[in-house]
């Protein structure tokens, strides 16, 4: 389970079992914090003098282009498969209650919430394939409702934010009249956007913490790894552009009736919360192979 420490600025960090025995980088100061081998199983302690050397363990993979590859396969692996299920079933259910009065609980309420909770499920995907599980995490039980369920869809938004944040002050404040110069800034900006996302979402993923959107914390990440950092946006992207190109050819098909068009609405929500999972995969994986090119969890 995640190991909890207090750094020297009073900020608490939460670091995953592989840092153990690790030092970690705070995304708050900057400074080196030592997880000792001591605090495995526990939920928070303060820090001694000196923590004792454990490597993290070694979970047997493929090379990275492989494994990225499979993460087409990973959302229907071990339980995952019975999790679209269950997401179909329950999302069917909010579809065929969208009438009358009903559509206030199904369009406001059990959408909403299955989406959130979606949301949080591949933050944990993130989370886990950035240790090295090789299979989908369980789901979130929602018992505790903030760290369940309210801080990672949070975090998810504040890396959104953050990757986003250039081209909306951009829109805001440097917009001009020459139509040329807007277009090519606004492609570098999304461009830039893309590429900064994968990264932040590893970050907050894997620090569970809002400063893991933080340029200082981001940046230096993606030149540590500038190669496999381009490789993971772009199978993230192609992820994205696939889901979309079926998207649009299955929202043609469903579109002949009502009825086709309800189950059309289950298959493309099914559809895009596998894309999610595919693509959480491969930005979890990206850490878990070049996590000692990216730092943030040093041998003591």
């Amino acid at each position: 389970m995640p190991v909890s420490v207090n750094c020297a600025c009073g900020k608490r960090l939460v670091a995953p079992d592989e840092a153990v025995g690790h030092r970690v980088r705070c995304p708050h100061c900057g400074a080196i914090v030592p997880v000792p081998a001591a605090l495995a199983g526990t939920q928070e302690a303060s820090l001694p003098s000196e923590a004792s050397p454990l490597e993290p363990p070694v979970h047997p993979t493929r090379p990275f282009i492989v494994e990225a590859a499979y993460a087409l396969v990973y959302p229907l692996k071990s339980h995952g498969l019975g999790v679209l299920g269950a997401v179909a079933a329950i999302y069917a259910v909010a579809a065929l209650l969208s009438t009358g009065l009903l559509w206030v609980l199904s369009t406001l309420i059990i959408k909403p919430f299955l989406a959130f909770y979606l949301a949080a499920y591949s933050l944990s995907i993130v989370q886990s394939s950035a240790g090295g599980d090789p299979d989908p995490p369980n789901i979130p039980d929602a018992t505790d409702l903030w760290e369940d369920l309210v801080q990672p869809i949070l975090l998810v938004g504040a890396a959104l934010i953050a990757s986003l944040a250039p081209l909306l002050i951009y829109y805001l404040y440097g917009h001009n009249t020459q139509r040329e110069a807007n277009v090519i800034v606004v492609q570098l900006l999304t461009v830039w956007a893309a590429l900064y996302f994968p990264m932040a979402v590893m970050s907050v993923a894997v620090w569970r913490s809002f400063a893991g959107v933080s340029p200082h914390v981001v940046i230096p990440a993606i030149l540590r790894i500038p190669v496999q950092h381009l490789i993971m946006a772009a199978m993230v992207w192609c992820v994205w552009q696939g889901n979309r190109a079926v998207h649009r050819l299955l929202e043609e098909i469903f579109a002949q009736s009502a009825s086709a068009a309800t189950i059309g609405g289950v298959v493309l929500f099914v559809l895009s919360t596998y894309a999610s999972w595919a693509a959480a995969r491969i930005i979890g994986i990206t850490h878990w192979t070049y996590r000692k090119k990216i730092g943030w969890f040093r041998s003591v």
